[in-house]
Formats: C-alpha cells, sequence, structure tokens
C-alpha cells in the first residue's frame, strides 16, 4: 500500500489536500521537500512525470519509505530488476539517482556505506508517527481529549480506503497496515477514554478490519458497546470473533476476553479499558450575559415565593384563588418555564 506508484498518485495528491503546483521542468529544485508516500507516492510542486521512468519512482518511494535511513543497493535491485538484473546493476541505480538529484536537488539523495537515503523536509509518515507518538503521550498522562484530538489528526492523514493496486513491497503493505492498526487503537483507546463512545467503538471495528483476531480491538468494541447500552451487541461481536478464531485459528478467546464477556453479561464495565464521561452539553436555553437581570429576578422570585406561602397559609382564601397565585413549573430566572 505504501508502494503504490502511478495514474493514480496524482489524484492522491489532489485529495491529500494540498495544490497539484506546476513542476519544474527547466530542473529547478523545490526549496522545500516534501513527499506523500500514504495512499500513492506524490511529492508537492513536481508532476508525476517530471519525476522519471516508472523504476526511479519505485526507488523514490522505496527511499522515501525508509524516512531517512539508508536503503542498500542489492535491496534497490532486488525491487527494481527482481529476477532480471541489468549486467551492471548498481551502475544503473546510480543513473536513477542521478536523476532524481537533478529533480529533487543535488543534496537530497545521499550515498554511504549502508546505500542511498532520502533527505526530505516533510513527510506524510513521519508525521504520521510523530501525531501518533504524541496522542500515546497524552493518554498515558490522562489527558485523554487531547490524545483523541493527535490520534484523529494522525488518521486523517491515512488514504480514506484501500488501494486497488498490490504494493509493491510485502514488507511496504505489511508495514502500512501496522501504522493504520496503530492509529486506529490510538484512536479508539482516546476516544473510550474521553467519552466519546460512538467514535470508539468506529475505531476499533476498523482496528478488528485490519487485524480480524485482535482480541485487544474486539475488547475495546464490547466496552464501547457496552457502555453506550448496547450490550446485545457487544455480546454478537464476541460470539462473531469466537467463531472466527475457534474455525480459522483452532484457539479460544483469552481469559482477559473471557472476562470481557462475563462483564457485559453482569452488566459491568471491561477490565482494564477506561471509559470517559461524556462531554456534558451546553444549556441552549440559558441567558447569556444578563447576570444582573438574573439577579434581579431572583430577588423578585424570593419575594413573590414569601408572598406566596402567606397568601396559601392565610385562613379564609379559597383553594382555587391559592393555586393560581403562582404559575404552576415555575423555578426562579436560575432555572426554566416547561414552556
Amino acid at each position: 500500500m505504501l508502494g503504490q506508484v502511478g495514474s493514480g498518485s496524482r489524484a492522491a495528491a489532489v485529495h491529500a489536500g494540498w495544490p497539484a503546483r506546476a513542476g519544474t521542468g527547466s530542473g529547478e529544485a523545490p526549496s522545500s521537500l516534501r513527499v506523500h508516500v500514504l495512499g500513492g507516492l506524490a511529492v508537492e510542486g513536481i508532476p508525476e512525470l517530471a519525476l522519471g521512468s516508472r523504476k526511479a519512482r519505485i526507488a523514490l518511494r522505496m527511499l522515501a519509505v525508509a524516512s531517512g535511513s539508508p536503503v542498500p543497493v542489492d535491496r534497490l535491485v532486488d525491487e527494481l530488476w527482481s529476477d532480471h538484473p541489468p549486467r551492471d546493476p548498481a551502475a544503473q541505480v546510480a543513473v536513477l539517482m542521478s536523476r532524481l538529484r537533478g529533480v529533487l536537488g543535488s543534496d537530497r539523495i545521499q550515498y554511504g556505506d549502508g546505500g542511498y537515503s532520502l533527505h526530505c523536509d516533510w513527510l506524510d509518515i513521519r508525521s504520521l508517527e510523530e501525531l501518533a507518538d504524541g496522542a500515546r503521550q497524552r493518554l498515558r498522562a490522562g489527558s485523554a481529549s487531547t490524545a483523541l484530538n493527535a490520534a484523529v489528526a494522525a488518521r486523517s492523514l491515512l488514504p480514506p480506503h484501500p488501494l486497488d493496486a498490490p504494493a509493491q513491497s510485502v514488507d511496504e503493505r505489511a508495514a502500512m497496515e501496522r501504522v493504520q492498526a496503530r492509529v486506529q487503537r490510538l484512536v479508539a483507546e482516546a476516544a473510550l477514554a474521553a467519552g466519546d463512545l460512538a467514535t470508539g467503538v468506529e475505531a476499533a471495528h476498523a482496528l478488528l478490519g485490519i487485524e480480524p483476531y485482535d482480541e485487544e480491538a474486539l475488547r475495546l468494541a464490547m466496552a464501547g458497546l457496552s457502555a453506550s447500552g448496547r450490550a446485545s451487541s457487544a455480546l454478537a461481536l464476541h460470539e462473531r470473533v469466537r467463531l472466527r478464531l475457534a474455525e480459522e485459528l483452532g484457539a479460544s478467546p483469552s481469559p482477559e476476553t473471557d472476562a470481557a464477556h462475563r462483564a457485559v453479561l453482569k452488566g459491568l464495565p471491561v477490565p482494564g479499558i477506561a471509559i470517559g464521561r461524556p462531554p456534558e452539553k451546553p444549556d441552549d436555553r440559558a441567558l447569556v450575559g444578563r447576570d444582573d437581570e438574573l439577579l434581579t429576578l431572583d430577588g423578585l422570585f424570593a419575594e413573590g415565593r414569601a408572598a406566596d406561602r402567606w397568601w396559601q397559609s392565610s385562613p379564609g382564601i379559597p383553594g382555587s384563588a391559592r393555586q393560581r397565585s403562582s404559575p404552576p413549573g415555575w423555578r426562579g430566572s436560575t432555572g426554566r418555564h416547561p414552556c
């Protein structure tokens, strides 16, 4: 998934939310190098065709995914030519890198003992990892709301839909799935801890879609569903995953999952999963900026209640008149009339 290059890259670039600026046909390198690899390779400000041949774009993708770490020449050769390498593959790789330097800048691709490495100013997968790290730190510090914001920001960098074309590398596909799973897990944990149960359940379901045998994802979903008053849905989900484990892996749920199942049956919180209180909604009917007027009304209301008590306690006054002395349901200026 990290490795798709081709006609879909331009669409992915536009979808990512940044403009597809005109390229530098004269060979002028961009002053700031911003590279996208999530959802397809794209370089901001440089048209796809300006990056060179398909092999050049695959090589650039591999360097970008390595996030600054050197990529050995042998690995590049295996990826680019598979079982049919040219007579001098290292020289051919050097030619590709020279052409990429001409587009990106001479100092952007460097060669050392470990191989070739790309040095860019911004990389979407690196930004995602930084946001995910920040979300985890905030969650551990007990700041669930800010952790959720960071986790959702990280998730926004993921492609909205799985790519149709297969990844060029099994390792890259696995790396992409690990990134997706990590981010969805963070969103689920942070959302549940912040009391956003709907978002937490949604992320837990997405995590199960990536890792269908992940029992932690199952427990997160069960906890959110149960806390939302949907215990029957939590139990049904548990049964589906239990059958999947039994039929496809010949395994049984873990003791932690069994404990979660018992907790849902008894209407208790799922052990080991923090569920926060949903944020309170502001009262739309509140009178804003009228503190002095409200204090005056409170005083008048208190006087009226005193008069009302005198009125109702006075002998000789008919009951129907006493009932009409104060409007039913009135609770003072800090409360609200039923109407």
